[in-house]
Protein backbone atom coordinates (compact mmCIF):
# COMPACT_ATOMS: atom_id res chain seq x y z
CA UNK A 1 0.00 0.00 0.00
CA UNK A 2 2.69 2.54 0.79
CA UNK A 3 3.66 1.56 -2.87
CA UNK A 4 0.97 2.36 -4.48
CA UNK A 5 0.36 5.82 -2.26
CA UNK A 6 3.86 6.79 -3.12
CA UNK A 7 3.00 6.27 -6.80
CA UNK A 8 -0.01 7.80 -6.62
CA UNK A 9 1.55 11.24 -5.22
CA UNK A 10 4.09 11.09 -8.05
CA UNK A 11 1.70 11.29 -10.28
CA UNK A 12 -0.43 13.80 -8.75
CA UNK A 13 2.57 16.15 -8.70
CA UNK A 14 3.48 15.42 -12.36
CA UNK A 15 0.18 16.40 -13.40
CA UNK A 16 -0.25 19.04 -11.16
CA UNK A 17 2.90 20.62 -12.79
CA UNK A 18 2.35 19.36 -16.04
CA UNK A 19 -1.26 21.48 -16.06
CA UNK A 20 0.13 24.77 -14.49
CA UNK A 21 3.72 24.75 -16.25
CA UNK A 22 1.43 24.21 -19.67
CA UNK A 23 -1.31 26.81 -19.15
CA UNK A 24 0.96 29.61 -17.83
CA UNK A 25 3.55 29.23 -20.68
CA UNK A 26 0.59 29.50 -23.76
CA UNK A 27 -0.55 32.37 -22.30
CA UNK A 28 2.01 33.96 -20.09
CA UNK A 29 1.77 37.68 -21.47
CA UNK A 30 -2.06 36.84 -20.64
CA UNK A 31 -0.89 36.25 -17.30
CA UNK A 32 1.79 38.46 -16.23
CA UNK A 33 0.40 41.40 -18.46
CA UNK A 34 -3.74 41.68 -18.22
CA UNK A 35 -4.79 39.58 -15.38
CA UNK A 36 -2.65 41.50 -12.96
CA UNK A 37 -4.53 45.01 -13.44
CA UNK A 38 -8.22 43.61 -13.55
CA UNK A 39 -11.02 43.86 -10.37
CA UNK A 40 -9.40 43.99 -7.38
CA UNK A 41 -5.95 43.24 -8.30
CA UNK A 42 -4.66 47.17 -8.51
CA UNK A 43 -5.52 47.54 -4.47
CA UNK A 44 -4.06 44.62 -3.03
CA UNK A 45 -1.46 45.54 -4.40
CA UNK A 46 -1.52 49.49 -3.75
CA UNK A 47 -2.10 48.18 -0.11
CA UNK A 48 0.55 46.03 -0.07
CA UNK A 49 2.52 49.18 -1.14
CA UNK A 50 1.31 51.77 1.35
CA UNK A 51 2.08 49.07 4.50
CA UNK A 52 5.52 48.31 3.05
CA UNK A 53 6.65 52.32 2.70
CA UNK A 54 6.10 52.43 -0.92
CA UNK A 55 3.13 54.84 -1.02
CA UNK A 56 -0.02 56.64 1.03
CA UNK A 57 -3.45 56.02 1.14
CA UNK A 58 -3.96 59.39 -0.02
CA UNK A 59 -1.45 58.85 -2.95
CA UNK A 60 -3.88 55.63 -4.19
CA UNK A 61 -7.20 57.03 -3.33
CA UNK A 62 -7.77 54.05 -0.72
CA UNK A 63 -8.92 54.21 3.00
CA UNK A 64 -7.15 52.16 5.66
CA UNK A 65 -10.01 50.05 5.73
CA UNK A 66 -10.66 49.00 2.31
CA UNK A 67 -9.44 45.68 3.17
CA UNK A 68 -8.74 43.13 5.54
CA UNK A 69 -4.98 43.08 5.58
CA UNK A 70 -3.42 39.73 5.27
CA UNK A 71 -3.47 38.93 1.70
CA UNK A 72 -1.96 42.80 0.85
CA UNK A 73 0.70 41.59 3.92
CA UNK A 74 1.48 38.28 1.79
CA UNK A 75 1.76 40.15 -1.24
CA UNK A 76 4.48 42.27 0.60
CA UNK A 77 7.32 39.72 0.35
CA UNK A 78 6.86 39.48 -3.43
CA UNK A 79 7.50 43.84 -3.81
CA UNK A 80 10.22 45.16 -5.47
CA UNK A 81 12.15 48.06 -4.38
CA UNK A 82 10.53 49.92 -7.62
CA UNK A 83 6.51 49.04 -6.54
CA UNK A 84 6.17 45.92 -8.82
CA UNK A 85 5.24 42.79 -8.02
CA UNK A 86 7.59 39.87 -8.91
CA UNK A 87 4.72 37.54 -10.49
CA UNK A 88 6.13 34.49 -11.16
CA UNK A 89 7.60 34.25 -7.44
CA UNK A 90 4.00 34.88 -6.15
CA UNK A 91 2.33 32.48 -8.55
CA UNK A 92 4.58 29.99 -7.74
CA UNK A 93 3.88 30.28 -3.97
CA UNK A 94 0.00 30.61 -4.50
CA UNK A 95 0.41 27.12 -6.68
CA UNK A 96 2.50 25.40 -3.66
CA UNK A 97 -0.09 26.39 -1.39
CA UNK A 98 -2.97 24.70 -3.76
CA UNK A 99 -1.13 22.08 -4.36
CA UNK A 100 -0.99 21.21 -0.66
CA UNK A 101 -4.87 21.41 -0.69
CA UNK A 102 -5.00 18.84 -3.46
CA UNK A 103 -2.69 16.58 -1.37
CA UNK A 104 -4.73 17.08 1.96
CA UNK A 105 -8.05 16.38 -0.33
CA UNK A 106 -6.54 13.34 -1.49
CA UNK A 107 -4.97 11.93 1.81
CA UNK A 108 -8.42 12.21 3.77
CA UNK A 109 -10.46 10.62 1.01
CA UNK A 110 -7.77 8.06 0.80
CA UNK A 111 -7.96 6.99 4.36
CA UNK A 112 -11.55 6.99 4.44
CA UNK A 113 -12.20 5.24 0.97
CA UNK A 114 -8.92 4.14 -0.29
CA UNK A 115 -7.07 4.90 -3.20
CA UNK A 116 -8.46 4.73 -6.22
CA UNK A 117 -11.62 7.25 -4.87
CA UNK A 118 -8.55 8.88 -3.28
CA UNK A 119 -6.51 9.46 -6.72
CA UNK A 120 -9.97 10.17 -8.62
CA UNK A 121 -10.81 13.02 -6.25
CA UNK A 122 -7.46 14.71 -6.25
CA UNK A 123 -6.62 14.07 -10.22
CA UNK A 124 -10.33 16.02 -11.23
CA UNK A 125 -9.64 19.08 -8.39
CA UNK A 126 -6.20 19.31 -10.15
CA UNK A 127 -7.50 19.61 -13.48
CA UNK A 128 -10.94 21.48 -12.85
CA UNK A 129 -9.97 25.40 -14.06
CA UNK A 130 -11.14 27.47 -11.40
CA UNK A 131 -8.92 26.14 -9.00
CA UNK A 132 -6.16 26.66 -11.32
CA UNK A 133 -7.18 29.90 -12.41
CA UNK A 134 -6.58 31.23 -8.98
CA UNK A 135 -3.26 30.82 -9.03
CA UNK A 136 -2.28 32.76 -11.58
CA UNK A 137 -3.89 35.82 -10.07
CA UNK A 138 -3.44 38.74 -7.98
CA UNK A 139 -6.52 37.75 -5.92
CA UNK A 140 -7.19 36.67 -2.31
CA UNK A 141 -8.21 33.20 -3.05
CA UNK A 142 -5.68 30.68 -3.20
CA UNK A 143 -4.43 32.22 0.16
CA UNK A 144 -8.09 32.03 1.16
CA UNK A 145 -8.43 28.19 0.22
CA UNK A 146 -5.34 27.26 1.77
CA UNK A 147 -6.15 29.11 5.70
CA UNK A 148 -9.61 27.68 5.09
CA UNK A 149 -9.15 24.15 3.65
CA UNK A 150 -6.59 24.00 6.84
CA UNK A 151 -8.86 25.48 9.43
CA UNK A 152 -12.21 23.12 8.52
CA UNK A 153 -9.15 19.90 8.36
CA UNK A 154 -8.36 20.77 12.18
CA UNK A 155 -11.73 21.15 13.26
CA UNK A 156 -11.98 17.92 11.71
CA UNK A 157 -9.39 16.33 13.94
CA UNK A 158 -10.71 18.25 17.16
CA UNK A 159 -13.83 15.71 16.36
CA UNK A 160 -11.38 12.46 15.67
CA UNK A 161 -9.25 12.95 19.07
CA UNK A 162 -10.99 15.68 21.31
CA UNK A 163 -8.21 17.36 22.29
CA UNK A 164 -8.49 21.24 23.27
CA UNK A 165 -5.09 22.26 21.61
CA UNK A 166 -6.77 21.16 17.96
CA UNK A 167 -9.83 23.43 19.15
CA UNK A 168 -7.14 26.69 19.45
CA UNK A 169 -5.80 25.62 16.27
CA UNK A 170 -8.85 25.92 14.47
CA UNK A 171 -10.20 28.84 15.93
CA UNK A 172 -6.39 30.47 14.67
CA UNK A 173 -7.00 29.27 11.58
CA UNK A 174 -10.76 30.84 11.01
CA UNK A 175 -9.19 34.06 12.65
CA UNK A 176 -6.77 34.31 9.67
CA UNK A 177 -9.35 33.18 7.01
CA UNK A 178 -11.37 36.18 8.46
CA UNK A 179 -8.25 38.70 7.87
CA UNK A 180 -8.07 37.41 4.44
CA UNK A 181 -11.91 37.53 3.28
CA UNK A 182 -14.17 39.14 6.07
CA UNK A 183 -17.09 36.36 4.86
CA UNK A 184 -15.71 34.27 7.60
CA UNK A 185 -16.47 36.75 10.75
CA UNK A 186 -19.64 34.47 11.98
CA UNK A 187 -17.93 31.52 11.05
CA UNK A 188 -18.11 30.05 14.47
CA UNK A 189 -21.78 29.42 14.01
CA UNK A 190 -21.04 26.39 12.07
CA UNK A 191 -18.28 25.54 14.70
CA UNK A 192 -20.23 25.85 17.83
CA UNK A 193 -22.57 23.14 16.57
CA UNK A 194 -19.66 20.99 16.07
CA UNK A 195 -18.16 21.80 19.41
CA UNK A 196 -21.09 21.31 21.39
CA UNK A 197 -21.84 17.65 19.71
CA UNK A 198 -18.22 16.28 20.29
CA UNK A 199 -18.88 17.19 24.06
CA UNK A 200 -22.46 15.46 24.33
CA UNK A 201 -20.65 12.80 22.62
CA UNK A 202 -18.12 12.19 25.08
CA UNK A 203 -20.72 13.03 28.04
CA UNK A 204 -18.59 16.22 28.82
CA UNK A 205 -19.85 17.99 31.66
CA UNK A 206 -21.84 21.57 30.69
CA UNK A 207 -18.80 23.41 32.25
CA UNK A 208 -16.15 21.92 30.38
CA UNK A 209 -18.44 22.25 27.38
CA UNK A 210 -18.57 25.95 27.62
CA UNK A 211 -14.75 25.76 28.46
CA UNK A 212 -14.21 24.51 24.98
CA UNK A 213 -16.49 26.68 23.07
CA UNK A 214 -14.78 29.42 25.02
CA UNK A 215 -11.39 28.24 23.95
CA UNK A 216 -12.07 28.00 20.32
CA UNK A 217 -14.06 31.60 20.33
CA UNK A 218 -11.13 33.06 22.46
CA UNK A 219 -8.36 31.58 19.95
CA UNK A 220 -10.42 33.12 17.09
CA UNK A 221 -10.69 36.46 18.14
CA UNK A 222 -7.07 36.59 19.63
CA UNK A 223 -6.10 36.63 15.75
CA UNK A 224 -8.52 39.53 14.99
CA UNK A 225 -7.96 41.65 17.70
CA UNK A 226 -5.10 43.49 16.83
CA UNK A 227 -6.83 44.80 13.45
CA UNK A 228 -9.84 45.27 15.59
CA UNK A 229 -8.20 47.63 18.09
CA UNK A 230 -6.01 49.16 15.43
CA UNK A 231 -9.73 49.91 13.21
CA UNK A 232 -10.89 50.69 17.03
CA UNK A 233 -8.46 53.65 17.77
CA UNK A 234 -8.68 55.02 14.46
CA UNK A 235 -12.48 55.19 14.45
CA UNK A 236 -13.83 54.54 18.01
CA UNK A 237 -15.22 51.22 16.62
CA UNK A 238 -14.63 47.24 16.25
CA UNK A 239 -14.21 47.78 13.01
CA UNK A 240 -13.12 44.35 10.10
CA UNK A 241 -13.08 45.84 6.94
CA UNK A 242 -15.05 48.66 4.71
CA UNK A 243 -18.00 48.04 2.63
CA UNK A 244 -20.19 46.30 4.80
CA UNK A 245 -22.26 48.80 2.35
CA UNK A 246 -22.52 46.08 -0.34
CA UNK A 247 -25.27 44.86 1.50
CA UNK A 248 -27.23 48.13 -0.11
CA UNK A 249 -27.20 46.02 -3.48
CA UNK A 250 -28.92 43.67 -2.11
CA UNK A 251 -32.01 45.43 -1.18
CA UNK A 252 -32.75 46.95 -5.10
CA UNK A 253 -34.74 45.05 -7.29
CA UNK A 254 -31.74 42.75 -9.87
CA UNK A 255 -29.80 42.87 -6.54
CA UNK A 256 -25.89 43.17 -8.38
CA UNK A 257 -23.33 45.64 -6.84
CA UNK A 258 -23.47 47.13 -10.68
CA UNK A 259 -27.21 48.00 -10.46
CA UNK A 260 -27.29 51.74 -8.92
CA UNK A 261 -24.71 54.03 -8.25
CA UNK A 262 -23.96 54.92 -5.00
CA UNK A 263 -24.79 58.74 -5.95
CA UNK A 264 -28.32 57.53 -6.70
CA UNK A 265 -28.41 56.15 -2.96
CA UNK A 266 -26.38 58.53 -1.09
CA UNK A 267 -25.00 61.82 -1.49
CA UNK A 268 -21.58 61.65 -0.83
CA UNK A 269 -19.99 64.89 -1.66
CA UNK A 270 -17.83 65.75 1.30
CA UNK A 271 -17.41 62.53 3.12
CA UNK A 272 -14.86 60.25 3.32
CA UNK A 273 -15.42 56.39 2.71
CA UNK A 274 -16.16 55.29 6.18
CA UNK A 275 -18.66 57.81 6.51
CA UNK A 276 -20.33 56.86 3.00
CA UNK A 277 -20.39 53.17 4.03
CA UNK A 278 -21.65 53.32 7.37
CA UNK A 279 -24.33 55.43 5.88
CA UNK A 280 -24.86 53.01 3.01
CA UNK A 281 -24.99 50.32 5.76
CA UNK A 282 -28.06 51.83 7.47
CA UNK A 283 -30.04 52.37 4.61
CA UNK A 284 -29.30 48.91 3.96
CA UNK A 285 -31.09 47.69 7.29
CA UNK A 286 -33.89 50.81 6.74
CA UNK A 287 -34.46 49.20 3.48
CA UNK A 288 -34.61 45.56 4.62
CA UNK A 289 -37.16 46.23 7.05
CA UNK A 290 -39.02 47.89 4.46
CA UNK A 291 -39.02 45.61 2.01
CA UNK A 292 -37.94 42.15 2.98
CA UNK A 293 -39.24 40.38 0.48
CA UNK A 294 -36.59 42.43 -2.11
CA UNK A 295 -33.46 41.36 -0.07
CA UNK A 296 -35.10 37.91 0.20
CA UNK A 297 -35.41 37.05 -3.32
CA UNK A 298 -32.05 38.39 -3.94
CA UNK A 299 -30.49 36.48 -1.63
CA UNK A 300 -31.63 33.30 -3.19
CA UNK A 301 -31.31 34.23 -6.58
CA UNK A 302 -27.33 34.90 -5.46
CA UNK A 303 -27.06 31.45 -3.20
CA UNK A 304 -28.37 29.76 -6.86
CA UNK A 305 -26.51 31.38 -9.13
CA UNK A 306 -23.44 30.37 -6.94
CA UNK A 307 -23.96 26.86 -8.69
CA UNK A 308 -24.70 28.48 -12.25
CA UNK A 309 -21.42 30.07 -12.47
CA UNK A 310 -18.81 27.15 -10.93
CA UNK A 311 -18.84 25.90 -14.63
CA UNK A 312 -17.96 28.95 -16.67
CA UNK A 313 -20.05 32.50 -16.40
CA UNK A 314 -17.95 34.37 -13.90
CA UNK A 315 -14.39 33.20 -16.20
CA UNK A 316 -15.96 34.23 -19.11
CA UNK A 317 -17.27 37.24 -17.80
CA UNK A 318 -14.19 38.95 -15.55
CA UNK A 319 -11.13 37.65 -17.23
CA UNK A 320 -11.32 36.39 -20.58
CA UNK A 321 -13.09 38.37 -22.63
CA UNK A 322 -10.82 40.64 -25.18
CA UNK A 323 -10.64 44.29 -24.70
CA UNK A 324 -7.36 45.90 -25.83
CA UNK A 325 -7.41 48.07 -23.22
CA UNK A 326 -5.09 46.72 -20.72
CA UNK A 327 -6.90 45.65 -17.25
CA UNK A 328 -10.67 46.20 -18.59
CA UNK A 329 -12.61 43.59 -19.59
CA UNK A 330 -15.91 43.36 -21.56
CA UNK A 331 -19.19 44.37 -19.78
CA UNK A 332 -22.40 42.58 -21.67
CA UNK A 333 -26.11 41.86 -20.96
CA UNK A 334 -25.95 38.92 -23.48
CA UNK A 335 -28.08 36.11 -21.84
CA UNK A 336 -25.76 33.74 -19.75
CA UNK A 337 -26.37 30.77 -22.33
CA UNK A 338 -25.64 32.66 -25.42
CA UNK A 339 -22.04 33.91 -23.71
CA UNK A 340 -21.88 30.10 -23.11
CA UNK A 341 -23.14 29.20 -26.76
CA UNK A 342 -20.76 32.05 -28.11
CA UNK A 343 -17.53 30.60 -26.12
CA UNK A 344 -17.62 27.06 -28.25
CA UNK A 345 -15.83 28.83 -30.93
CA UNK A 346 -12.50 27.99 -30.24
CA UNK A 347 -11.02 30.71 -32.59
CA UNK A 348 -13.39 33.24 -31.62
CA UNK A 349 -11.19 36.47 -31.25
CA UNK A 350 -13.28 37.58 -28.39
CA UNK A 351 -11.58 35.63 -25.85
CA UNK A 352 -7.86 36.85 -25.18
CA UNK A 353 -6.51 33.36 -24.51
CA UNK A 354 -5.03 30.86 -27.11
CA UNK A 355 -7.12 27.95 -28.17
CA UNK A 356 -5.50 25.40 -25.96
CA UNK A 357 -5.95 27.11 -22.95
CA UNK A 358 -9.89 27.54 -23.92
CA UNK A 359 -10.04 24.38 -24.83
CA UNK A 360 -8.88 23.23 -21.39
CA UNK A 361 -11.39 26.22 -19.73
CA UNK A 362 -14.30 24.57 -22.04
CA UNK A 363 -13.75 21.10 -21.17
CA UNK A 364 -13.95 22.24 -17.52
CA UNK A 365 -17.88 23.44 -18.21
CA UNK A 366 -18.54 20.01 -18.08
CA UNK A 367 -17.34 19.67 -14.82
CA UNK A 368 -18.33 22.94 -13.33
CA UNK A 369 -22.16 21.93 -14.29
CA UNK A 370 -21.79 18.21 -12.73
CA UNK A 371 -20.68 20.48 -9.54
CA UNK A 372 -24.31 22.55 -9.47
CA UNK A 373 -25.74 18.87 -9.04
CA UNK A 374 -23.37 17.73 -6.89
CA UNK A 375 -23.68 20.55 -4.20
CA UNK A 376 -27.50 20.18 -4.64
CA UNK A 377 -27.79 16.37 -3.80
CA UNK A 378 -25.40 17.23 -0.67
CA UNK A 379 -27.99 19.23 0.28
CA UNK A 380 -30.72 17.00 0.22
CA UNK A 381 -28.63 14.22 1.35
CA UNK A 382 -27.51 15.58 4.36
CA UNK A 383 -29.21 13.25 7.30
CA UNK A 384 -27.39 10.45 5.53
CA UNK A 385 -23.83 11.99 5.85
CA UNK A 386 -21.37 11.09 8.30
CA UNK A 387 -20.73 13.44 11.21
CA UNK A 388 -17.62 14.40 9.45
CA UNK A 389 -19.42 14.68 6.48
CA UNK A 390 -21.80 16.85 8.03
CA UNK A 391 -18.90 19.06 9.73
CA UNK A 392 -17.80 19.84 5.98
CA UNK A 393 -20.85 20.55 5.08
CA UNK A 394 -21.94 23.20 7.25
CA UNK A 395 -18.64 25.21 6.55
CA UNK A 396 -19.38 24.88 2.94
CA UNK A 397 -23.03 26.20 3.50
CA UNK A 398 -21.91 28.87 5.56
CA UNK A 399 -19.55 30.39 3.49
CA UNK A 400 -22.26 29.91 0.55
CA UNK A 401 -24.91 31.32 1.81
CA UNK A 402 -23.29 34.24 3.51
CA UNK A 403 -21.68 35.48 0.48
CA UNK A 404 -25.63 35.42 -1.24
CA UNK A 405 -26.89 38.20 1.64
CA UNK A 406 -25.00 40.75 0.56
CA UNK A 407 -25.25 40.29 -3.15
CA UNK A 408 -22.30 39.17 -4.46
CA UNK A 409 -22.23 37.31 -7.33
CA UNK A 410 -19.59 34.93 -9.78
CA UNK A 411 -18.46 31.07 -9.22
CA UNK A 412 -15.07 32.78 -7.10
CA UNK A 413 -16.89 33.03 -3.85
CA UNK A 414 -17.25 28.90 -5.08
CA UNK A 415 -13.93 28.10 -5.61
CA UNK A 416 -12.12 27.94 -2.01
CA UNK A 417 -15.23 25.75 -1.28
CA UNK A 418 -14.80 23.33 -3.64
CA UNK A 419 -12.03 21.24 -1.89
CA UNK A 420 -14.51 20.93 0.71
CA UNK A 421 -16.99 19.35 -1.98
CA UNK A 422 -14.31 17.24 -3.44
CA UNK A 423 -13.76 15.61 0.47
CA UNK A 424 -17.93 15.37 0.77
CA UNK A 425 -18.41 13.70 -2.43
CA UNK A 426 -17.45 10.15 -1.98
CA UNK A 427 -18.71 10.43 1.60
CA UNK A 428 -22.14 11.25 0.19
CA UNK A 429 -22.21 8.42 -2.60
CA UNK A 430 -20.98 5.92 -0.47
CA UNK A 431 -23.86 6.45 1.63
CA UNK A 432 -26.17 7.11 -0.87
CA UNK A 433 -25.12 3.39 -1.83
CA UNK A 434 -25.45 1.90 1.22
CA UNK A 435 -28.93 3.27 1.66
CA UNK A 436 -29.72 1.91 -1.82
CA UNK A 437 -28.89 -1.56 -0.87
CA UNK A 438 -30.46 -1.84 2.31
CA UNK A 439 -33.91 -0.02 1.18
Amino acid sequence: MYVKRRRAVTVLLALFTASRVVLFWVDREVYLEKFPYQDDAPGYWQLARVWAGQGTYEQFGLSPFTRVPLYPLFLIPFLAPGGSLHLPALFLVQQLMLLAVILGVFWYVYHRHGIRVGMTVAVTLTLFFDVTLYGFLVRSEALFTFLLFGAAAVLIQYWRRRQPVMLAGSGALFGLVALTRPVAFLVFIPALPVIWAAARREKTPLRRSVIFAGLFLTAFAAVLSPWLVRNWRLTGTFLLQQDTSNLIYATYPGGHWQAFPVDQMFDATGKDALTVDRALTALAVQRIAAHPSIWVRNSLHNFLFRLWAMGFTDTYLRYFDYASDRGAYQKTSEGLLNRWAASLQLGSKQFSISPLHHLYLIANNVLGFSLIFMVLLSLIAWPLLSTEGKIIESVLVYFWAITSVFAFSGSRYMVPLVPLLFMLLPDMFSRLRVRRLMG
